[in-house]
């Protein structure tokens, strides 16, 4: 009898298991491994601090089509994102910007971890103090009167670009934190 009842709560165990499998009753997926967060989670935010007037951001768009063979845009086909603005004396307003070309697409953070030599992320120099990581299809870039400028020789010194790139750092944390010093 101890053994038929043994049998018999191993089969209802059993005929238990099997149906919550099947119906995922029961399972709780394991934090920031979610569907929906896997798809939504881009590697760089596509936010940013500082909203550009529409005249400012056809001019940065203008510029930078034409510098990339584009000489008759469609200004509603690029995204602009500002990270910062500065005046000088010699260049008048500079701008640390993001430009996404048309038909841009985001690389999705797990994709990146998973697989990072298919997509093309670099990291810039200035100096130790200045270093920012980006997506090579829409980098940071440093924009002012009609071009754009590396970092390493850009129209504005020291403490406007480490404001831009703390700035950038922080709408972009979890990228900055996996990467882990690198």
């Amino acid at each position: 009898m101890k053994r038929l009842l043994a049998l018999f709560m191993l089969c209802s165990s059993l005929v238990l298991l099997v149906s919550c499998a099947i119906t995922n009753e029961g399972y709780e997926p394991e934090v920031g491994n979610t569907v929906i967060e896997e798809t939504e989670r881009f590697l760089f935010s596509p936010e940013s601090p500082v909203k550009l007037t529409a005249e400012e951001e056809k001019e940065i768009i203008f510029t930078f089509a034409t510098q990339n063979n584009d000489p008759a845009p469609d200004v509603s086909e690029y995204t602009v994102r500002c990270y910062g603005s500065a005046t000088t004396d010699e260049y008048g307003k500079v701008y640390a910007v993001v430009i996404e070309k048309p038909n841009y697409n985001p690389i999705v953070f797990d994709e990146y971890f998973e697989s990072p030599y298919d997509y093309p992320v670099t990291r810039e120099y200035k100096s130790d103090a200045y270093d920012v990581w980006s997506d090579m299809r829409a980098p940071l870039l440093i924009y002012a009167n009609g071009e754009f400028f590396a970092w390493k020789n850009s129209p504005v010194k020291g403490e406007f670009l480490a404001e831009i790139l703390d700035t950038y750092r922080r709408y972009n944390e979890d990228f900055y934190n996996a990467m882990d010093g690198k």
